[in-house]
């Protein structure tokens, strides 16, 4: 099949390359058809990828915008974030919390704003919203265990992993909506979905935008390698990139458990991972997920988020047991075979595995 172009004007992904070489160039006359974001966000992401960027230039980048001030002077304020008294100046917000946390509170609340329209697009947006703030929530809490001092920059990264979907569906909304519905029960054949009904992927767009506002190396590092094995996340050569690439790609499994219909897939992902790479065991993960969910709660106000159809996190347990007993079974009847859909770590053994791992959330 040839070339297919969505509406977006973007080339669609060629499967034929390398599995994490698919990403496809966007010629910079696309981004004439994606909407852009607020120019004080793109100040803000050029600003926030010089660790050397002084507090007077965060501050004199949020000035002009008096209802963006507002909502950070208002957010510094509270208890949350250690202040817990008012704040009116916001260079002495931006010395309060540092400029990597102010960056991230900003583009959170400019992010944000689509969250209240109307119609499918919007219910669309809401929910893209919560993912986006689930995983940055995900990736703070890990950066806490891994790389303390970097909480504000692994949140930011976990904020933006889905700045392409919010693109494309403003770029081409009836196509991403459906690309979405079909996407809703099999995540992991997200890409190729996407590929199919718009003509490119949301990462295609994502690492497109992260180089177009020249963001640093690793974040669009941790978009390709999102959902990549075990062996490619270990391909990193500097140890602080290596932890950002992990944080994203186990926060794209929360993503998976709160956001999606494959939660027994994305709960065996987020326990293999947490194995490997964070030395997590099966009630650390889940004190993870847990965590995650409360603090979601915490911030939804703060940060714009509808989260009536989120589920309790005994309900997203129970539902990712019965959907990890049914993969269980499938694997019994292949007799140990690997089975596509599964979506398991493409090492060995995986009916000992999930049947290891249903033992371990028993107990």
């Amino acid at each position: 099949m040839g070339a297919v172009r969505g509406s977006a004007g973007i080339p669609a992904a060629a499967h034929s390359r390398a599995k994490l070489d698919f990403f496809v160039p966007i010629e910079p006359a696309s981004f004439a058809r994606l909407p852009s974001l607020p120019a004080v966000a793109v100040k803000l992401l050029q600003l926030f990828s010089n660790p050397d960027v002084s507090l007077g230039a965060v501050a004199d980048v949020l000035r002009p915008d008096p209802a963006l001030t507002a909502r950070l002077l208002r957010a510094a304020s509270s208890a949350e974030f250690g202040v817990g008294r008012p704040l009116t100046d916001t260079r002495r917000a931006v010395q309060m919390l540092g400029t990597r946390r102010v960056t991230s509170l900003a583009l959170s609340f400019l992010l944000s704003d689509d969250a209240t329209r109307p119609g499918p697009v919007g219910e669309q947006y809401r929910e893209i919203w919560i993912r986006c703030v689930v995983q940055a929530v995900a990736m703070e809490l890990l950066a806490a265990r891994r790389a303390r001092g970097a909480e504000s920059e692994h949140f930011t990264v976990g904020l933006l992993l889905e700045i392409g979907a919010l693109a494309l569906l403003r770029s081409s909304p009836d196509e991403f909506l459906k690309a979405s519905a079909a996407a809703w029960a099999q995540p992991e054949r997200r890409e190729q979905i996407e590929a199919e009904i718009i003509g490119c992927t949301q990462s295609d767009v994502t690492v497109a935008l992260f180089r177009h506002w020249r963001l640093p190396t690793m974040m669009t590092e941790a978009v390709r390698l999102r959902r990549g094995t075990i062996i490619d996340l270990s391909q990193s050569t500097s140890a602080s990139h290596r932890v950002l690439i992990e944080g994203a790609a186990m926060a794209t499994w929360v993503g998976d458990y709160f956001c999606t219909g494959d939660t027994g897939n994305a709960l065996i992902r987020c326990l293999e991972l947490g194995e490997m790479l964070f030395r997590m065991g099966v009630s650390d993960v889940r004190g993870l997920l847990s965590d995650v969910h409360a603090k979601v709660l915490a911030g939804a106000t703060l940060f714009n988020t509808d989260l009536s159809r989120m589920e309790s996190p005994d309900a997203l347990m129970e539902r990712a047991k019965t959907q990890m007993a049914e993969l269980l079974s499938r694997l019994q009847e292949a007799q140990g075979e690997h089975v596509a859909e599964a979506g398991m770590l493409e090492e060995h053994e995986p009916q000992r595995r999930a049947a290891r791992l249903m033992a371990a959330l028993a107990n």
